[in-house]
């Protein structure tokens, strides 16, 4: 069966349906390897009503919430949650060795009992657990009739008005309760291990679906397009299932281990990919699809994660100075998509800069360009749009152009739940164009005016980030003496501007050097990097609440000195709880300089390392994280 449109991950898998009402509907969940999470987690069987009875979404649950019990619930629904049809639990219920975790052995059961006349209702459930050597650790069997419902703050006994058949099933293992741990985006649940299968048994025959036919109801019902059907969320996959129609069928579950992922341009303009999930093998491929346009020469590149759709994208430049966008699920191929072609956006300036980014708040992905008039456009779409939308920012908001080859730096900031960007004019100036959440109108800024900082110089890259742990977003640029300034704001405050080169004493960068700049988790950090003029990588970094400090990461790990033409990409990397830096050698192969909290930078040649072709002369590059935790 083709893979539901949101994936086979989190809280998008199939629908097993039936044409009639689903009969004594059971899932055994068999754990082959040790379900292992930071939160807590669960199993999820979501139900789906034929339109009619008033009960038209059913939800049967084992979890725990960051707990080292096990418990469960029923949480059966109205269209519009003002009536819980069924509301019952039981927490604690079963003990588990250790908070946050099943172990490999075990095996839970959810069983629905449907009664035969006259609507085949779900009339009670079954929950089941058995440990490693099959003992039973918990055995619980609940007849709705002796349960309760709750209208509004009325709690009073189930009738059988309030009970309903089903027709559609969806089973996911997802983070823990949104009212226990408040609202979970995916990988805020961080499963570091588990594998199992599920198999699906009833006395009538189930189809798989990647989404709701009609005929069914139920106030979660998916978005047109969508498999999502639960709030709750984690970095859990499944596999594809046969179209086919049976009474049993078995489908496996694992963990996705997010991974780390640098994308670079070999000389024919195909973009590669150097992946990792453990932060020591890589693997490389030609991310390109057969026939679809390569990047022009020296063109920008973007790479960037999705978590609303549970994808990755890298975006470039065509010898026909269209926008192209490269995409990946989790479960799928990569597709290519020319959002130019597809917009009828103007086309962008011969090697005109790029940022693509996400915007959680906003739901929605862009991708910011230049044209030939200097002015800056954006391609956006939402979650759920089918469209692209484009929109010329520099009209909108009557701002000064961007001067000729003018870098761009795209990003969302949490704290002032806003989207921005930031470039520079025939001055040297640093402007922002912003937006926040709920506003109808952009805004624009020129930050190098109401800081009074000096002007950028000619062809100075520029990077623009936040930082949670500094409640704070800035921007980094070079002046022509190769000092390295930052324009900072925290949320509620006012423009500041620091010189970084002149307050640490470090080594000017070399003229036109790259700039990554990015905050780390793990660090409680934010840091810059670039490039001297004998090619060694310098980082400059704060800590929460400390000063500005200084490393030579050449020297440091002994690494090769960068390329004359090379590119420079800082990023985190969540899962491996590491910072990382990647940037092209002389010998025009991908380097690594990655360092984790209290641990030694180390340095590794991923063109060796993978057999991968050498890179194109000044290749761009964009290293990210995907499906991570993102501050």
């Amino acid at each position: 069966m083709p893979t539901p449109p949101n994936g086979l991950a989190s809280n998008s898998n199939y629908f097993l349906y039936s044409d009639t009402p689903i009969l004594s509907f059971l899932v055994n969940i068999d754990v082959t390897e040790d379900i292992i999470s930071d939160l807590g987690f669960g199993f999820q069987v979501n139900c789906w009503s034929p339109v009619g009875p008033t009960c038209q979404w059913q939800q049967y649950v084992l979890a725990m919430s960051d707990s080292n019990q096990l418990e469960w619930a029923v949480q059966n629904w109205n269209h519009d949650m003002s009536v819980n049809c069924v509301n019952a639990g039981q927490t604690p219920w079963v003990p588990l060795p250790k908070a946050n975790i099943i172990p490999s052995g075990w095996k839970l059961t959810i069983a629905l009992s449907t009664n035969t006349t006259p609507d085949a209702d779900v009339v009670g459930v079954v929950f089941v657990v058995r440990d490693e050597h099959g003992n039973v650790l918990g055995n619980t069997q609940q007849d709705f009739n002796n349960l309760t419902k709750v209208n509004g703050k009325v709690r009073s006994p189930v009738t059988p008005g309030d009970l309903a058949p089903i027709r559609a099933v969806q089973v996911t293992l997802v983070g823990p309760g949104t009212f226990s741990a408040g609202p979970l985006e995916f990988g805020s649940t961080r499963l570091t291990s588990g594998a199992g299968t599920f198999t699906y048994i009833a006395e009538t025959s189930m189809t798989a679906l990647g989404t709701l036919p009609a005929g069914t109801t139920g106030f979660n019902l998916p978005q047109p397009g969508s498999s999502l059907a639960t709030g709750e969320a984690a970095n859990s996959s499944y596999s594809v299932m046969a179209d086919s129609s049976a009474q049993s069928q078995t489908q496996s579950f694992a963990v996705l281990s997010p991974p780390e992922q640098v994308a670079a341009l070999d000389p024919s303009g195909h973009p590669h990919e150097f992946v990792s999930s453990d932060g020591n093998a890589f693997q490389q491929s030609d991310i390109l699809p057969t026939g679809d346009a390569v990047a022009a020469s020296g063109a920008s590149m973007s790479g960037y994660q999705w978590p609303e759709t549970l994808s990755k994208m890298v975006v470039y430049l065509d010898a026909s100075d269209h926008v192209n966008e490269l995409s990946k699920s989790p479960t799928s191929k990569w597709e290519h998509a020319d959002l130019t072609g597809i917009t009828s956006a103007p086309q962008a300036a011969a090697g005109s800069s790029l940022s693509g980014y996400s915007w959680a708040v906003g739901n929605s992905k862009q991708v910011v360009y230049l044209d030939p008039s200097g002015h800056v456009h954006e391609l956006f779409i939402a979650h759920g749009d089918k469209k692209w939308g484009t929109a010329d920012l520099t009209s909108l908001t009557e701002a000064t152009p961007a001067r000729g080859g003018s870098p761009l730096s795209g990003y969302e900031w949490p704290a002032g739940q806003s989207k921005q960007l930031v470039y520079l004019d025939p001055a040297g100036h640093v402007h922002e164009l912003f937006i926040a959440q709920g506003d109808k109108n952009w805004g624009t800024a020129d930050l190098s005016t109401i800081t009074a900082a000096p002007p950028a110089a000619a062809g100075s890259s520029l990077s623009g980030y936040s930082w949670a742990g500094g409640n704070s977003k800035q921007v980094v640029y070079l002046d022509s003496a190769g000092h390295v300034h930052e324009l900072y704001v925290v949320a509620g405050g006012n423009w500041a501007h620091t010189d970084l080169t002149a307050i640490t004493g470090t080594p000017p960068a070399k003229a036109g050097s790259p700039l990554s700049g990015y905050s780390w988790t793990g660090g409680d950090s934010k840091q810059v990097v670039y490039l001297d003029s004998a090619g060694h990588v310098h980082e400059l970094y704060v800590v929460v609440g400390g000063n500005w400090a200084h490393g030579d990461l050449t020297a440091i790990t002994g690494a090769p000195p960068a390329g004359g033409s090379s590119r420079l990409t800082g990023y985190q990397w969540v899962t491996g709880q590491s910072k990382c830096v990647s940037y092209q050698g002389g010998d025009d192969h991908l380097h690594l300089l990655r360092v984790t909290p209290g641990g030694n930078w180390n340095h590794l040649d991923l063109t060796t390392a993978t057999g991968a072709p050498p890179l194109a002369a000044g290749s761009p590059l964009s290293g990210y994280g995907w499906m991570a935790d993102i501050p």
